[in-house]
């Protein structure tokens, strides 16, 4: 009973196999039969790429920005922790105001 029951899936599968491989076939010969593109619609095209490369060099500087903003936050905050951390081990408040140390 095992046997019919792997059998059908094996003709199935070829059956599939075969139907997968005349629409790859189909597929890759009409990209072959694909026409150029005219003088206008290639025009266009680059001026669409260009529009994308502008918006793309627009959203990676924002990227940067942003980042570059969160990392100079994030090392003042440590940077005031360090010292907060350092003036107490010498007995001294820290003054984030005026960045010293002072005696208590």
């Amino acid at each position: 009973m095992s046997n019919s029951i792997s059998l059908k899936q094996v003709n199935f599968s070829g059956k599939m196999g075969l139907f997968a491989a005349i629409i790859f076939g189909l597929a890759a010969t009409s990209q072959v039969k694909a026409e150029e593109f005219t003088a206008a619609e290639q025009a266009a095209i680059d001026h669409h790429h260009a529009i994308l490369d502008a918006q793309q060099a627009v959203v990676e500087e924002a990227i940067i920005d942003e980042q570059q903003a969160e990392f100079e936050h994030q090392v003042e905050q440590l940077e005031t922790a360090f010292m907060e951390e350092t003036c107490a081990d010498y007995g001294r408040d820290y003054d984030s105001d005026t960045e010293v140390c002072y005696e208590q």
